[in-house]
């Protein structure tokens, strides 16, 4: 849809929440190969900073599939951008 909407127009930024990482991870990949001069900005509650932290979170494998979470990440707590 990003894609789409920004057809035959500039998209130099593209700003996401960060939740899963599910997000980040598809879209910012798919935006990526398409418009690699576009620049991705991660931005995450300051009640939940997953990715600044600099914590670890637990991983296990799961029905083959490697790095799933084995828990919630330790620097994790409720916040408006996931809807709590």
């Amino acid at each position: 849809e990003i894609l789409q909407a920004f057809e035959g127009n500039r998209l130099d930024y593209w700003v996401t929440g960060y939740g899963t990482g599910g997000t980040f991870q598809g879209a910012g990949k798919a935006i990526k190969a398409a418009r690699p001069e576009c620049k991705i900005i991660l931005s995450e509650p300051k009640a939940a900073p997953l990715i600044t932290s600099g914590e670890k979170q637990a991983r296990k494998d799961f029905m083959g599939i490697k790095g799933v979470p084995a828990e919630g990440h330790p620097a994790w707590t409720p916040h408006p951008i996931q809807g709590w």
